[in-house]
């Protein structure tokens, strides 16, 4: 499983578990914010 599919079930498993009406489209958007806010964290670390 690479890095987006589990960061994507994480976020679905927590969130599910108090919102039953949250679904994986949900998940898919609250964790693009996170891989995207990750990722270029790492591109600037890269850089140094």
């Amino acid at each position: 499983m690479n890095d987006w599919a589990k960061l994507v079930s994480k976020i679905y498993k927590e969130k599910s578990k108090t919102n039953k009406n949250y679904k994986l489209k949900n998940a898919m958007k609250d964790a693009k914010k996170v891989y995207k806010k990750n990722k270029t964290m790492k591109n600037k670390k890269s850089k140094k």
